[in-house]
């Protein structure tokens, strides 16, 4: 698997790097293995990094895709909805307990 950053910019308004990238493979790899070495690749912190969009190019064993890098977990939380944190293992099971409990 070949990872090759496209683009990365600060977006200081929102909190976090903005970076595009492109992604070669013989077998398609998972969500997490990409993020893995998404990480290693640009020297990213893994708990704060999320794969936004990743699309395969047509005919070619390659994807493109954006990630973002928030600069810390409350801003990360504050900015994706809860669907992709559930995705990425972002949210605890603490608001499952807490629904448990008062029921």
């Amino acid at each position: 698997m070949n990872v090759k950053i496209i683009n990365s910019k600060e977006n200081e308004l929102v909190g976090r790097r903005e970076i595009e990238f492109e992604i070669e493979y013989e077998q398609m790899p998972t969500r997490a293995q990409i993020l893995e070495v998404l990480a290693k690749v640009g020297n990213f912190n893994k708990e704060l990094l999320i794969i936004r969009k990743l699309r395969n190019v047509f005919g070619a064993r390659k994807s493109v895709g954006i990630a973002f890098e928030y600069k810390d977990i409350e801003t990360l939380k504050k900015f994706e909805p809860e669907y992709v944190l559930k995705r990425w293992g972002k949210v605890g099971e603490e608001k499952g307990e807490e629904k448990q409990e008062t029921q």
